[in-house]
């Protein structure tokens, strides 16, 4: 949906529509639960009638990429820091993969 947001239109043949959310849906195995991947503390993220840098933002996220971090140890995920990550998919245009165009 977000990286190829003109062939989804095409597909629903309504080229002046722009996909903009994907919901996926099931039903839970309680036979073998998911694994909740870490997130971002909610001081990180919510801001109140304005953004603030938090005074403690480097620690937070430096605990944050830690737990990311052993959550992928865990799993035998590739482990890469999550401020990394961000860093690779905003870097250039290129690399937003056709997402800056929306």
């Amino acid at each position: 949906m977000r990286n190829q947001p003109e062939e989804v239109a095409r597909c629903w043949a309504r080229p002046e529509c722009v996909p903009r959310v994907w919901l996926g849906g099931g039903a839970p195995r309680p036979a073998k639960p998911a694994a909740i991947k870490p997130r971002l503390p909610q001081s990180a993220v919510l801001h109140r009638e304005q953004y603030q840098v938090p005074a403690d933002q480097s620690q937070e996220i430096g605990d944050y990429n830690e737990a990311l971090r052993q959550f992928m140890r865990t799993h035998g995920m590739r482990e890469v820091d999550w401020s990394a990550q961000v860093l690779e998919r905003l870097g250039s245009p290129e690399a937003l993969t056709g997402r800056h165009r929306w």
